[in-house]
């Protein structure tokens, strides 16, 4: 290039140059180029080295002299405060096309290859925006969402878990609607009390209690006066909400039956609020029908133990992602992780609602039998003596609470047909021939409002949480854990066939929603090799051929 000739790059560059001012003994450095633009490659690092018909090259150069404007602005404020007028900066050629450039950029997807600059990010906003919070004009430029809260997150992690579960979810029936009993009873749950009751309330009842430091008195003090004051602004008036975190939080005296460390078992309870269940849902009748699933529990109050002290990491490490998901009823990741078979369940109802309401009892039968059957899955697992003793032991108990008391029902899960005299129903018989689950309740206890003391609702709760929880349901449980992992470990066809999410579904899989038809798989007397074991059959989740499938049942 001939000496003395200078090119239009650098025309360009004298033309943005910063001014000088009178009072100024240097001039003011050129402003330094965006982070993100600077790590990138050779070629776009000086926009000399761009075609002029390039859109970004124009849009860089109009940067340069806006930024060139703000730096003289800084430089000179005593001229501008006192009012002198400067001369104002030439403008660059290229300045009207950028201008254009970017408004047209403004409104377009900032994943686009021009809009990856740093310098880029905040830099097309109209004055008009000014008084918008810079933080949410970020987010919305760069395409960020607001955070999750806990319930969207759980939905999401179901829905990923079992991507099929989405369009089912939108289907599902709510304890407050009148179908919801009906739902009940296709999965054999049955809605009137036993009237021949149950022979382990009494066996509860009198159960020693082990494991068990009495309260401190100065604890007793304490939680004595914040009970009386919490029970004293509920009785005056009080929504669901402001009873749920008063009262209802301080029946399970959660400093002392929970928390406490004086015991070396009480570590093992655990609790949670409102968190919603994502364990797979229970057989019902509904699939077959094609009806409206229930909602998954979501229990105000939810009792239960802690995971790595009940099913420990050597145990844990070993069991399958299908029977991890009926150990955890919550969810396999967070805190739901650390929380495992929910044995209590207590639904919180507005000032002087009766303990006798019916979207209460609704959500306590779904709780139980919801539970009971994640427990029957894993008692049944671990082989026939285990499984006697689930039906023989195995309770779940469920509170409808108010100002006006509570009422505590237990509940337990059999086999056998029921008898209609005892509870008002005829029997349904079974959902599939190789599940035999009905679920019955009675009654174990009930504190009306004249006895809502405080040492009659603990008294109770001991019983529930050390008497029969910690002092018996958790051994039972660690017994069935350790047998079951033991199986497993001893053939790898049954441990490889848990790992499928489906195992424990007998086959009742969700809509799919490209066809929107229901998946069906066979039954045992629809399964070709009627010798096979349960654990096969079950493993098994295919959509039979629709000449094998019953018409009813044919999408």
């Amino acid at each position: 290039m001939p000496r003395g000739k200078t090119t239009k790059s650098q025309k360009t560059k004298k033309t943005i140059e910063p001014k000088k001012n009178a009072d100024d003994s240097a001039a003011v450095p050129a402003p330094s180029r965006g982070t993100r633009s600077g790590l990138r490659s050779g070629p776009l690092t000086d926009s000399a080295q761009l075609p002029r018909d390039n859109p970004e090259s124009i849009i860089r150069d109009g940067r340069k002299s806006r930024k060139v404007t703000k730096a003289e602005a800084e430089v000179a404020p005593a001229s501008v405060r006192s009012g002198t007028r400067t001369s104002s900066p030439i403008e660059h050629p290229h300045d009207v096309i950028y201008k254009s450039i970017e408004t047209a950029f403004a409104g377009t997807d900032h994943h686009s290859p021009y809009a990856a600059s740093e310098d880029f990010a905040g830099e097309v906003q109209s004055s008009s925006s000014s008084d918008i919070d810079p933080i949410l004009a970020f987010n919305r430029n760069w395409g960020y969402l607001p955070p999750l809260d806990p319930e969207a997150v759980a939905v999401i992690e179901e829905v990923i878990a079992n991507p099929d579960m989405a369009e089912a979810t939108a289907r599902r029936i709510g304890p407050e609607k009148s179908e919801f009993l009906e739902g009940l009873q296709f999965r054999n749950v049955l809605k009137l009390e036993s009237k021949s009751g149950d022979a382990r309330t009494d066996q509860i009842k009198r159960r020693p209690l082990e494991n068990l430091t009495p309260e401190t008195d100065e604890e007793r003090e304490i939680h004595g006066k914040l009970w009386t004051f919490d029970q004293i602004k509920c009785n005056a008036g009080s929504n669901e909400a402001l009873f749920q975190r008063t009262t209802m939080m301080s029946l399970i005296a959660r400093h002392w039956l929970i928390y406490s460390s004086n015991a070396d078992k009480k570590s093992c309870l655990d609790f949670s609020v409102e968190e919603p269940w994502t364990c797979p849902p229970m057989p019902t009748r509904a699939y077959r029908m094609r009806a409206q699933y229930l909602t998954m529990p979501k229990p105000d109050l939810a009792i239960c133990f802690n995971r790595n002290v009940l099913w420990p990491s050597y145990l844990w490490y070993s069991t399958p992602r299908a029977t991890k998901r009926l150990v955890c009823f919550e969810n396999l990741s967070g805190a739901g992780d650390v929380r495992a078979f929910h044995f209590l369940t207590i639904e919180g109802k507005k000032n002087q609602v009766s303990t006798e309401d019916p979207t209460g009892h609704h959500q306590s039968l779904n709780n139980a039998s919801q539970a009971l059957h994640n427990m029957y899955e894993i008692f049944r697992d671990a082989g026939p003596q285990h499984e006697e003793i689930f039906f023989e032991k195995v309770r779940f108990f469920s509170i409808v609470t108010s100002t006006a008391g509570l009422t505590i029902r237990i509940h337990r899960a059999t086999r056998d047909a029921v008898d209609e005299s005892d509870v008002g129903e005829p029997d349904a018989g079974r959902i599939i021939p190789e599940y035999p689950l009905r679920f019955l309740h009675s009654e174990y206890c009930r504190i009306g409002q004249a006895e809502l003391n405080r040492g009659t609702v603990l008294s109770t709760f001991e019983r529930l949480l050390i008497g029969y929880g910690v002092n018996e349901l958790f051994g039972l449980i660690r017994n069935a854990a350790v047998d079951l992992i033991a199986k497993l470990a001893q053939d790898s066809d049954l441990a490889e066939a848990r790992t499928k999410e489906d195992f424990y579904r007998y086959g009742q899989t969700m809509i799919t929603p490209k066809s929107r038809n229901w998946t069906v798989s066979m039954t045992p007397t629809q399964h070709p090799r009627n010798n096979a074991s349960l654990d096969m059959l079950r493993s098994e989740m295919v959509t039979p051929n629709p000449d094998q499938a019953s018409p009813m049942l044919a999408s």
